[in-house]
């Protein structure tokens, strides 16, 4: 599977706007690395119609197949709402944002948010307030954090 996420972070202060564009993305397959065999090989270039830069990256290693499935949890983001319809990873100031998970395995979970403007990590879940560094998860169960409604929190 190949995924992608961008990004694009827009400000003005004092009339002056900046705008800046992250891009995270990777691709994941069958299996685990065992070992990295070298050093990693980084080339840059920009494009010449678009000014566009690419980052190639080569790396060499060893690898072996994973013939166990591993868990499938679900999660949305979630704007302004807390159903499927408010899934949304664009927000602005004022908006609220939930989060909808779901495991088939009990299980702790900590949130975190990235501002990468800021170049901070904050952790959202477990909540300030608890004495835990985890949140429990039963199996099964749907969960939207953030939200005035805690009736999802049980005793362990």
């Amino acid at each position: 599977m190949i995924h992608e996420e961008n990004t694009i972070v827009g400000s003005t202060t004092n009339g002056v706007s900046d705008e800046s564009f992250y891009s995270f993305g990777g691709s994941e397959a069958k299996g685990e690395w065992i070992e990295t065999i070298g050093e990693p090989v980084l080339t840059m270039s920009v494009t010449d119609a678009t000014q566009t830069l690419v980052i190639h990256a080569s790396v060499c290693g060893m690898a072996r197949e994973i013939k166990s499935a591993g868990i499938e949890i679900s999660s949305t983001v979630l704007r302004n709402g807390t159903d499927a319809r408010f899934e949304s990873t664009d927000f602005k100031d004022g908006d609220n944002i939930y989060i909808r998970f779901q495991s088939p395995t009990d299980g702790y979970l900590c949130i975190y948010l990235l501002d990468p403007t800021a170049k901070i990590a904050y952790c959202l879940l477990p909540y300030r307030n608890s004495p835990d560094g985890a949140v429990f998860i039963w199996h099964d169960e749907e969960y939207i954090f953030f939200h005035n409604d805690n009736r999802h929190f049980h005793a362990q």
